[in-house]
């Protein structure tokens, strides 16, 4: 899990540094109100092994979790707000793969593998987000738990 957490503090890192963002949350439990727009939402959710070996007796594991990130804007009209929030997303996307697709080196890879259609939240203004989904893979080494 500690892996997990220094992803988790990059990615955060990443999306608090979108240029015009006032806040970035992390698994919200509640919706951002307008006061709070334009935001970056992200959710991370199941984490699954998908190789495991042995090393000096322990396991190392290779492991998957998905993420969700979701850009929110203000469109200043409604027919500007579809373009405002591409904009914005390429912002978004230009960050998390700044230097490549590793995060900085804090994980193996990061791929997006789904992205939901433009929503429209009901918080008037307006309002436009999307949803994009990435899978992060990462090694977790067991013997660093131990030093």
């Amino acid at each position: 899990m500690e892996s997990r957490e220094i992803i988790a503090k990059e990615i955060h890192s990443r999306l608090n540094s979108v240029s015009g963002t006032l806040i970035v949350f992390r698994n919200p439990k509640i919706e951002p109100t307008i006061d709070d727009i334009p935001c970056i939402s992200f959710f991370e959710l199941g984490d699954r092994v998908i190789k495991v070996s042995m090393r000096g007796g322990v396991p190392y594991y290779l492991r998957q979790f998905n993420l969700i990130v979701e850009p929110m804007i203000k469109g200043t009209t409604e027919g500007k707000s579809t373009p405002e929030l591409i904009a914005y997303v390429k912002q978004v996307k230009q960050k998390i793969y700044e230097g490549g697709p590793t995060l900085g080196g804090t994980c193996d890879q990061i791929v997006e593998v789904d992205t939901s259609s433009i929503i429209r939240p009901p918080l008037g203004e307006n309002v436009a987000a999307i949803g994009m989904s990435f899978n992060i893979t990462y090694k977790e080494d067991i013997r660093t738990y131990f030093t």
